[in-house]
């Protein structure tokens, strides 16, 4: 909630505010940001590594928060030449399907509705002539 109170503030003061928004590994100077690819969690720290702030990355890059592995036991952990020690593909929740980010879902509606972003957009700004209207169909029943 304290994100909310933030950013009320900025808009009661009527400035406009634009931020980065990154996924996985940011880094600035000494400091490190990692961002869960699962649930959107920020964790940082300086000269941190996933480890350090209860992050975990994947052979793949795919980075999570460690409490999204379900049997710590079990984890298959490999050496990467980039990174040193991390989890294995058969151990990452994204990998394996077991969590599906909101950008692969997109692309695979897109894909199964024969459609683009771009096409989506316009056919919703046709359609639509605010976001309330947008809000009410998308609440509408199915």
């Amino acid at each position: 909630m304290e994100r909310l109170a933030d950013w009320d503030s900025w808009k009661k003061l009527g400035e406009t505010v634009n931020m980065k928004i990154r996924n996985g590994f940011v880094s600035n100077s000494s400091s490190s940001s990692f961002i869960c690819e699962i649930c959107g969690d920020a964790r940082s720290g300086w000269d941190a590594s996933p480890s350090d702030v209860d992050m975990e990355m994947c052979e793949h890059y795919h980075y999570f928060c460690s409490e999204h592995i379900n049997d710590r036991d079990d984890i298959i952990r490999v050496d990467s030449p980039e990174f040193g020690e991390c989890v294995s593909a058969e151990s990452c929740p994204i990998c394996n399907l077991l969590d599906i980010r909101e950008s692969d879902l997109l692309e695979y509606c897109l894909k199964k509705l024969g459609t683009t972003e771009s096409k989506t957009k316009a056919e919703i700004k046709e359609k639509f002539s605010n976001m309330q209207e947008l809000r009410t169909y998308l609440k509408g029943k199915r």
